[in-house]
């Protein structure tokens, strides 16, 4: 017959057999060391989920910021062909214009690469998939 039965949360239980009635401060103190651990692992579960959630907070943020580059990225290939569109029409360019047109490309092409391996790195998000009937 069991002298002390206690549930602890998360499926634990404790079930401890004393035959010896007046051991009870023994059987308190197992008692209170494994609530003890008991509240330690939920509070180390508890510190867990809020760094992954605050880990998912930064992660959104640098999605914002990658979405950013590729729109910039995207308009700074466009102004380059813009201008490859406009010297061309005009003949002759000095050797300036050409200069200022291929640092824009060269930096627009740094940025597209950049993007890309930032892209590489991180897996595209798959929709969840349709519960069945």
């Amino acid at each position: 017959m069991a002298l002390f039965e206690i549930k602890i949360p998360d499926n634990i239980h404790v079930h401890i057999h004393d035959h010896r009635v007046g051991d009870v401060e023994k059987l308190s103190r197992k008692i209170d060391f494994l609530t003890q651990k008991a509240n330690q692992i939920m509070s180390t579960q508890t510190e867990a989920a809020e760094l992954l959630n605050a880990t998912v907070a930064k992660l959104d943020a640098v999605a914002v910021e990658v979405d950013k580059i590729g729109t910039e990225t995207d308009g700074l290939q466009k102004e380059i062909q813009d201008l490859k569109d406009a010297a061309g029409s005009q003949g002759n360019i000095t050797p300036e214009l050409q200069a200022a047109i291929d640092a824009i490309a060269a930096r627009g092409e740094s940025l597209a690469a950049k993007v890309a391996a930032v892209d590489a790195k991180v897996p595209d998000a798959t929709p969840p998939e349709e519960p069945t009937a």
